[in-house]
């Protein structure tokens, strides 16, 4: 290999655009050996090199990749002539004897030393700065890792929140006010507050305080009155205006159908003189104020203004209105913000703050985290000044000395998965290995992505951190793999039509997003492939023809004539794969299947014990083991029981009265008028009789006749 210029160690940044298809990990594979080639002269080792994907099969992948790559160009192979040819174009490598002989003892050293190999998922290294750094410093010796929060501390985790009397008032309050009725919107709720925790975290390291966080009584009264008479003065000059346009004209010809509707339910049949009084009347009233909010500061204008000034000369006047409209509406605006949204923001920040501590004293005190607790503990720490890791955006040598390595060069793949904290981990070191000082002063870092499937969203994924890359990476080489070779050649044309489309381009920028696009080329030059849209619209209304109301009736729809198709060219259903965004679609597209008595196997992302048919009696099992009462509402709200409402209640006030004197056996024997809960009198009444738990789930799939609330072969 020509070696001239190793001497003089430059920088290696790069941005690596590839679709899907088009050969990145067989690139990343290329980047990484040519890595080695180039700078191992001057000491760099494979351990010094950090590849990071984003699931296990990818990181299989890539590891296999280069292991292989490596022994083909060692042995000289067939495949290792093609690599030499892909080294030689992509990078000016031309091996020697002496780079053949090197890459032959790199081989071997990396199977013997296969431990400091870096490459790994971003969870798995991420855990192991948790557990070499966070954990010690946190003083944690021992942790386990799950892939979901335990169903335990969520409840425990509900309960404690909800039973704090005092903040009593303060969720109730909240609860009320922003309709979270079912049990499920709960859990979302407090689901959201654990995942999006970091946004909080940042929210209060921000320490921006408002100039008018504590508005008083009166100077909350007065941005209403400013914000009135700004509507006032508009709405009484826009309406003298109109009605100088002369005599027979309607308010519908100066003001928009939303605000007529809204205006006809104060007086029917109103005239265009009655528009500035019936105005001021909604604004007079706090609960119709409240009521139509919305339209009074929708971007829309509130008058016609270009029927009002349509003479020549009027430009002016009528630009002046908007303007004025929108001063009005900012007004308002503010008077909510400072009347309604700052307390409801006060209440907020509370529960979070409440909810947030209580679950971090629950983890610290099980020792059991998920993934995504690995990562914010570890981003929350990392940058903790008490650790002093961290120095001018990047991470000091001590970090790698924790570590017991060094990262002299950084491989991403799928960078448009990165989340919010994964980047925050990453970028200091990502900072520290482009700067090029140190012991070794040369580094760099590869990012390979696609900003087009981040519109999967995968695990909290940012687009917009893989375009603004180059503000990271600045001077970084730009690199566009542009050749599927995965791909069909009418499946490549139509994905090129489908993401160049000047239509969507520029929609997208009407939303203030820049995609750019680079349209790809088939490797298969077969003019094979099929793409086929089947577009439906269900919608309720009268006088309406081929119309269906319902997603499930656009499902039947779409199946039967995929269905139709598949057998008219003798083509077989149950080799046929059907796949959906969501679990819901899932389950939709699964009744509509059995309906049809068409077998099926589905997959999903949720839990078997999510499944209607297991979720009921795994609750029903836990209730009989633990005799959680929680564990009890749960299971009589399922599927299996159903109780009503006046009975839930019942049971939650007497557990309320009761506090921590109440017999469960008492509670129980006291409702054994209820279908259900008699059904598990007798369960805890044979409890003796069964040698083992799955006696017990038959029985109780027998006493609770699940066969028949579960008919389907799904869920049998």
């Amino acid at each position: 290999m020509d070696n001239i210029g190793i001497q003089v160690p430059t920088p290696v940044n790069k941005i690596i655009r590839a679709s899907a298809g088009s050969g990145k990990t067989y690139r990343l594979s290329l980047e990484y050996i040519a890595l080695l080639l180039k700078y191992h002269q001057v000491g760099l080792k494979f351990s010094e090199i950090l590849v990071i994907t984003f699931t296990r099969k990818a990181t299989a992948e890539i590891r296999e990749r280069i292991f292989g790559h490596i022994e083909a160009l060692a042995v000289h192979s067939p495949l290792g002539e093609e690599l030499q040819k892909n080294l030689a174009e992509f990078f000016g490598l031309v091996l020697n004897d002496d780079d053949e002989a090197f890459l032959r003892r790199l081989h071997h050293d990396m199977l013997l030393n296969k431990h400091l190999v870096q490459i790994s998922t971003i969870d798995a290294f991420t855990n192991s700065i948790f557990k070499t750094i966070v954990a010690p410093f946190l003083g944690i010796s021992d942790y386990e890792i799950r892939e979901e929060l335990d169903d335990n501390i969520r409840d425990e985790l509900y309960r404690s929140v909800l039973e704090d009397q005092g903040r009593l008032n303060t969720f109730r309050g909240f609860f009320m006010r922003s309709r979270l009725k079912k049990i499920e919107s709960f859990e979302r709720f407090f689901m959201s507050i654990i995942n999006k925790r970091w946004a909080f975290y940042l929210i209060e390291q921000s320490r921006i305080q408002r100039s008018f966080a504590d508005k008083s009584v009166e100077e909350i009264g007065a941005a209403f009155r400013q914000a009135r008479t700004a509507f006032d003065e508009l709405f009484s000059e826009a309406q003298q205006h109109a009605l100088a346009k002369g005599e027979g004209k309607s308010p519908s010809d100066f003001i928009p159908k939303g605000l007529q509707d809204v205006l006809e339910t104060l007086q029917p049949q109103f005239g265009l003189n009655d528009v500035h009084r019936l105005m001021l009347e909604i604004l007079d009233d706090p609960i119709l104020l409240e009521k139509h909010y919305d339209l009074l500061i929708d971007d829309k204008n509130l008058w016609f203004y270009h029927r009002i000034f349509s003479k020549n000369g009027e430009k002016e006047n009528k630009e002046l209105f908007i303007d004025r409209q929108k001063q009005a509406q900012g007004l308002l605006a503010d008077y909510f913000f400072f009347s309604k949204l700052m307390n409801e923001e006060k209440d907020l920040f509370e529960i979070i703050r409440h909810t947030l501590t209580r679950y971090d004293e629950l983890k610290m005190r099980d020792k059991s985290f998920t993934y995504n607790d690995i990562s914010y503990y570890t981003y929350r720490f990392l940058y903790d000044p008490a650790l002093s890791l961290i120095e001018d955006d990047s991470v000091v040598n001590s970090f790698y000395e924790h570590l017991s390595t060094a990262i002299r060069f950084i491989l991403i793949d799928e960078f448009q998965d990165t989340s919010i904290v994964q980047y925050k981990i990453m970028l200091p070191i990502i900072r520290e290995v482009i700067s090029g000082f140190g012991v070794k002063e040369y580094g760099g870092a590869i990012i390979v992505g696609d900003e087009k499937q981040a519109i999967y969203g995968w695990r909290g994924g940012e687009r917009d951190l893989l375009l603004n890359l180059p503000e990271i990476l600045p001077g970084a080489e730009e690199i566009t793999l542009d050749q599927s070779f995965r791909s069909d050649e009418n499946i490549v044309i139509f994905h090129n039509q489908l993401f160049g489309d000047p239509v969507l381009h520029q929609q997208l920028q009407q939303a203030g997003l820049i995609w750019p696009y680079t349209p790809i080329q088939a490797h298969k030059k077969n003019n094979s492939g099929c793409i086929q849209f089947y577009l439906r619209n269900f919608a309720v209304g009268k006088n309406l023809t081929n119309t269906i109301i319902s997603e499930k009736e656009a499902v039947q729809e779409f199946l039967n004539s995929i269905f139709n198709q598949l057998s008219a060219q003798q083509l077989s259903i149950h080799r046929t794969a059907i796949i959906a965004r969501t679990n819901n679609e899932l389950m939709t597209i699964a009744s509509v299947l059995n309906e049809m008595e068409i077998s099926y196997v589905i997959e999903s992302a949720d839990s078997i014990l999510d499944h209607r048919a297991v979720k009921p009696l795994y609750l029903l099992l836990n209730f009989l083991l633990y005799r959680d009462f929680f564990d009890l509402l749960k299971c009589l709200r399922s599927d299996i029981a159903l109780i009503d409402a006046v009975s839930l209640k019942e049971l939650l006030l007497h557990h309320r009265d009761a506090e921590n004197q109440w017999d469960l056996m008492a509670l129980l024997q006291s409702f054994s008028h209820i279908p259900a809960i008699k059904k598990i009198l007798t369960l805890i009444e044979e409890w003796a009789q069964f040698s083992d738990l799955a006696s017990l789930a038959l029985r109780a799939i027998e006493l609770f006749n699940f066969t028949a609330l579960f008919p389907s072969d799904n869920d049998l």
